[in-house]
């Protein structure tokens, strides 16, 4: 191999790790509850938060995605961690299954009540007609992202959702194509076992590592090919176009081009 070949041979080698997958956690920057029998009573921030059976409770996170702004999403998983646990003796091993649903109106966690979703703002549901399926119940939210996760009978850092519906739910979060209005948490039904409740961390009172996240793997995306992007009349000495991807087949060309064009 000759030494222009082995010089790009090392870049496209470098271009390539820059461009592999990378792992980031993002945690909660707003999270709150509601309870249908307080309708106007807010959780989260000086009380608990809590799921509780038959969707009487329900729990809301926002994430802040715009660090990644640009990138392509690979895979999400969402967590939250279950700090109490009202029948820990329940030995069900599909005990608690949770459900999961994108936010369809923005909110406040200071003012978010089963009614409102900020100061003397009421949810849309609220206004819907009585005898709509929708019908104040206790927030805005429509597209399922997940059902297929239960919290058990242990307390602990949990999967809630995952796949393709979050990956596509995130990724419309950081492209501006889907309003962030974050995610909401319910109970999927009633246990016939009785009434039972389960303590999500909140983020006022439990240290970062146990907020509800997002561990989100992704990458930069795509290159453009060189040969459309990059020529020796508009590059600069020594450059290499930073949105240029070669192709190995591209090599010769490329090596005798731009090597040629800086060595005077």
């Amino acid at each position: 191999m000759n030494k222009k070949i082995m010089i790009l041979v090392m870049i496209q080698m470098l271009m390539v790790c820059l461009c592999s997958a990378r792992e980031t956690t993002i945690y909660t920057d707003a999270d709150a509850g509601n309870y249908i029998f307080i309708s106007y009573m807010n959780f989260g921030n000086t009380n608990d938060l809590n799921l509780k059976d038959n969707r009487e409770k329900k729990v809301f996170f926002h994430f802040d995605v715009s660090s990644l702004t640009g990138y392509t999403v690979d895979n999400v998983e969402m967590n939250i961690f279950v700090a109490w646990v009202e029948d820990q003796y329940n030995t069900s091993p599909n005990q608690f299954p949770v459900q999961v649903y994108r936010v369809d109106s923005p909110w406040n966690e200071n003012y978010l009540a089963w009614q409102y979703r900020d100061n003397s703002v009421f949810w849309d549901c609220v206004n819907l007609p009585t005898n709509d399926p929708n019908y104040n119940r206790g927030g805005d939210y429509s597209t399922l992202i997940s059902n297929q996760y239960n919290l058990s009978n242990t307390t602990g850092l949990k999967t809630v959702a995952s796949g393709q519906e979050l990956i596509n739910l995130v990724q419309g979060w950081i492209d501006g194509t889907i309003p962030n209005y974050g995610i909401m948490v319910m109970r999927l039904s009633k246990d016939p076992g009785g009434s039972h409740q389960r303590t999500i961390a909140r983020r006022e009172a439990y240290e970062q590592s146990k907020h509800a996240q997002l561990s989100i793997v992704y990458h930069q995306g795509e290159k453009p090919d060189c040969d459309a992007t990059w020529n020796t009349d508009n590059a600069m000495r020594g450059d290499l176009n930073k949105d240029c991807y070669v192709d190995f087949l591209d090599l010769n060309v490329f090596a005798s081009e731009w090597l040629d064009s800086i060595n005077e």
